[in-house]
């Protein structure tokens, strides 16, 4: 049976790139990190995952926008 994730989920896709594989990279794995999420609350999983992606997120995304400012 084939996975199905509605439309509102994140999941990565070629349409999303900007045309620079260092940001598409990290823009994949913000993606990538919210399915996780998405997955785990449809498990019942969703309290543990979401501390595991806030953790992720605070150091990330200061990094990730650095990265962009930079460029």
């Amino acid at each position: 049976m084939p996975s199905y994730k509605p439309n509102y989920c994140l999941t990565w896709n070629s349409n999303y790139s900007i045309g620079i594989p260092e940001i598409d990279k990290q823009h994949k794995e913000l993606c990538d990190r919210i399915d996780k999420l998405y997955d785990a609350c449809s498990a019942g999983k969703g309290a543990e995952e979401a501390l595991k992606v806030l953790d992720f997120l605070e150091s990330y995304t200061k990094q990730h926008f650095a990265d962009e400012e930079r460029l």
